[in-house]
């Protein structure tokens, strides 16, 4: 075997593939949104999956142990580094492993082993940076390759089962790569055969894991598509039937101002005005918010006014909604009602009174329309991948309300962004408004 030509592999130089390898990792990793701000733990982390790789190249050299060891320094890293599921972590990481085997083998068993009787004249050293650079160079153009589909619809998706299920395929491989003496066999055409197997195998299989991957990913996200379709027309019926209502109070609302005030001039002034005092806090959410410009808006802020009454929370709206007339009430009911939904639930747990207060404001800017929501929370919150996880107890619409906020707004050449800080939860809205 041309590997008998090479340095030692307990030599310092073999740590230069290590180093090439985690180069090519941190590369393939970077859409992966990092959990932190750069800064020194990034850089600590990164030192320390260098330094552990660089342990296991020095200790181990069977694959069958390497895959196991590699596979828990690059899952260690993306767990504490990246903002990702460990599902993504561990596909991300193995997909990684089979590419750097994909690398050797091309290099080593592919484009070395034929000519060894040419390169044995080399010396050591320098077939063994050949044997690196061939390497790098393979490892490189494959990760770069699959970098096209790892993460698109790839594996954040998906359950613990799915992750694992697709992840089976590597489970031949490793028997057949872990069997050196399959193909490093003295008889040639033995040899070519096992290497062209090893190389049909392990390519079928990071295919077969990528494309799978995407293909459980897009059923997944079909799945919770049609469920957050079915809570927005669930939402859609709600604001109906609330519209109802509110035209009914529309229609007796003057009237009933008139009445109260011929009330209020009666004998038994305490009873008048405990009772004009509980119908005016009943019916003045209706009449706060009449005049945003929108009826569909007025009717879905005069709803959540109601609800954040009876939980005793301020609502301070500033809304202008005179142009938002080229949306329909489907989606202002799911952008105003799901902003404010979720501003609700996070502000109901506070028992500071100061605290329990909801900023609404859509203003316009140009042609832009822009609506911040600001509100204030308890505990941390956190990420389920690019979704913020829920706080409630009933998970049916897990994480729905910001996404159909962010489908709604892309629909219209929008965006969404939010910000928890310091206990301060920002959410803007930005939507161009049409000429």
């Amino acid at each position: 075997m041309i590997s008998g030509y090479f340095l030692d592999t307990t030599g310092i130089i073999w740590q230069v593939p290590c180093l090439l390898e985690c180069l090519v990792f941190f590369v393939l990793v970077r859409p992966l949104q990092s959990r932190r701000p750069l800064g020194w733990p990034a850089a600590w982390a990164a030192i320390a999956l260098v330094a552990y790789q660089m342990l296991v190249t020095y200790l181990h050299q069977q694959f069958s142990i390497d895959f196991f060891l590699c596979l828990a320094g690059y899952f260690s890293y993306l767990g504490w580094e990246k903002s990702s599921s460990k599902q993504q972590d561990l596909y991300v990481s193995c997909v990684f492993i089979l590419c750097v085997e994909a690398g050797k083998i091309v290099a080593l068993d592919l484009f070395m082993q034929p000519f060894v009787d040419l390169f044995s004249q080399w010396s050591p050293l320098a077939l063994t940076l050949l044997n690196f650079g061939l390497t790098f160079g393979v490892l490189a153009a494959i990760s770069l390759l699959v970098s096209r589909w790892l993460f698109d619809n790839g594996a954040e998706n998906l359950t613990w089962t799915q992750c694992l299920s697709i992840l089976l395929p590597i489970l031949p491989f490793m028997l057949l790569r872990s069997r050196s003496y399959a193909y490093e066999n003295a008889d040639t055409p033995l040899y070519q055969d096992m290497v062209l197997t090893l190389l049909l195998l392990l390519g079928s299989i990071i295919v077969i894991i990528v494309v799978n991957a995407a293909n459980l990913s897009s059923v997944v996200k079909k799945a919770e598509l049609l469920q957050m379709e079915a809570l927005l027309r669930e939402q859609h019926q709600h604001y109906a039937m609330k519209k109802n209502a509110v035209d009914a109070v529309r229609r007796q609302y003057h009237d009933l101002k008139h009445y109260l005030g011929t009330l209020e001039s009666s004998h038994d002034i305490g009873q008048v005005q405990a009772f004009v005092e509980g119908m005016s806090q009943s019916i003045s959410p209706y009449e706060a918010f009449v005049e945003t410009g929108n009826e569909a808006v007025d009717i879905i802020l005069a709803d959540k006014a109601a609800l954040c009454q009876s939980e005793r929370i301020r609502l301070v709206p500033y809304v202008d909604a005179s142009r938002l007339g080229f949306m329909t009430s489907f989606e202002l009911c799911a952008l105003f009602g799901n902003a404010l939904d979720n501003a609700i639930e996070a502000t109901a747990p506070l028992g500071e009174e100061a605290l329990r207060e909801i900023a609404l404001k859509v203003s316009y800017d140009r042609n832009l329309m822009v609506m911040r929501v600001n509100n204030n929370f308890v505990g941390e919150l956190s990420k389920r991948g690019q979704r913020l996880a829920t706080t409630k107890s009933q998970r049916e619409g897990h994480g729905f309300g910001l996404d159909s906020i962010e489908e709604i707004a892309q629909k219209h050449g929008g965006a969404m962004s939010f910000e928890a800080k310091d206990g301060v939860f920002v959410l803007n809205v930005v939507i161009p408004v049409p000429a």
